[in-house]
């Protein structure tokens, strides 16, 4: 019995939904790939609204926790700071309880010895500030009368004003008083401190050991390549800065004492710290001696002398001699650098700003070595990205 012959039709009608499935996917159904798109999009808006969560809510535990978070953040970069000497000291067979006894004691000598310093400045500060006042105030009458003996040639007429009615020099030494002490803010919580510090060294020997076993063997070398960078980079960085600090601070004391400027030890202290601050530090180091001096001596050309030695100071150090004591620098952006100290300024005050960059540091270097955040990596980096090389 023969078959009969298939019909065409009949074919195509089991067949049509598979043909029209394969035309829909080879041409690309406009409904589908919308649905396609938008869920992708819907995903973007999702993954971009947590990352800002999550961004608000790290912000306002930095700004809450500001007394518990910034003795850990400054154990840990003193941690990076001691680690040579331990290592050295442990190679040597010194047992590691000794070890961290010494760098505790050296530590301790180092605050204990600007403690005093920037204590006796301030006391200094506030006794001397009747006799500035009256000084200030006959700069500021000089200034007016020259302004009204201008005015008068021009036809004009000046309001005479004392500046003691509306200005004291005394609230500005409070205030100083009041933000030296964010300056001291590291000896107001040297306990904390220096237990986050002792943790930190003691498990430093484990650490490397402690990643091997936490993850495995391609993500423990990730991690231990990033940590490792890490510390390299922003130990050179802290070392190198803090030396470079140490030679300005010691030259600023140097130079006041051979004007005969007053502070002239404390001055060197705060030019020290206002140094680890980019850009700005260098000006307001300056600025400062100079309002000094220009108070004592009421004398503008000696105090243009004194600014004029400090800014050739500033600028053969920044200049020259710390690019090459750094050597391969950190490679930020500047405007990464302005946004991170202003961000950190807010959040943390003047140790923010001190702490701004290496954090940013450490920040960009995660950033390179995970893969979906190296768009943050390029931004923050101050070294070109290599152009894509489009395929013909």
């Amino acid at each position: 019995m023969a078959h009969p012959a298939s019909d065409p039709r009949h074919e195509g009608g089991h067949h049509g939904e598979g043909r029209s499935a394969e035309s829909h996917a080879a041409t690309g159904h406009p409904q589908a790939e919308m649905h396609h798109t938008g869920g992708r999009d819907y995903r973007k808006v999702i993954t971009a609204l947590l990352a800002v969560i999550v961004l608000i809510a790290v912000v306002f535990v930095l700004y809450v926790l500001y007394d518990v978070l910034l003795p850990l953040v400054l154990a840990a970069l003193l941690s990076l700071l001691f680690k040579p000497v331990v290592h050295a000291l442990r190679n040597r067979g010194v047992p590691l309880a000794l070890c961290i006894l010494v760098v505790l004691l050296c530590g301790a000598a180092i605050i204990g010895l600007m403690y005093a310093i920037i204590s006796s400045g301030i006391q200094n500060m506030v006794a001397q500030a009747p006799h500035y006042q009256q000084s200030l105030n006959r700069i500021y009458q000089s200034g007016m009368d020259f302004v009204e003996s201008t005015m008068r040639r021009f036809g004009g007429s000046g309001a005479k004003s004392q500046l003691s009615d509306s200005f004291q020099l005394s609230s500005i030494t409070k205030f100083l008083a009041t933000g030296a002490g964010s300056v001291l803010t590291l000896a107001m919580n040297l306990v904390l401190t220096v237990l986050f510090l002792i943790f930190l060294l003691l498990g430093s020997e484990d650490f490397a050991s402690k990643i091997s076993r936490a993850f495995s063997t391609e993500n423990s070398a990730r991690v231990s390549e990033v940590l490792y960078q890490v510390n390299r980079e922003v130990r050179q960085y802290l070392m190198t800065k803090t030396l470079i600090n140490l030679i300005v601070g010691a030259i600023t004391v140097v130079v006041l004492l051979l004007f005969n400027v007053d502070f002239a030890f404390f001055i060197g202290v705060l030019t020290f710290f206002m140094n680890y601050i980019p850009n700005f530090g260098a000006l307001l180091a300056t600025l400062f001696p100079a309002v000094v001096s220009l108070l004592q001596y009421e004398s503008l050309g000696l105090t243009l002398g004194l600014v004029a030695v400090l800014v050739v100071i500033h600028n053969i150090i920044g200049n020259f001699l710390e690019p090459k004591m750094m050597g391969s620098n950190l490679h930020l952006s500047p405007l990464a650098v302005l946004l991170s100290l202003i961000f950190w300024g807010w959040v943390w005050g003047v140790w923010g700003m001190v702490l701004a960059i290496p954090v940013i540091s450490m920040v960009k270097i995660v950033c390179e070595n995970v893969k979906p955040l190296r768009p943050i990596a390029v931004l923050i980096s101050s070294v070109p990205a290599k152009k894509k090389v489009k395929k013909e």
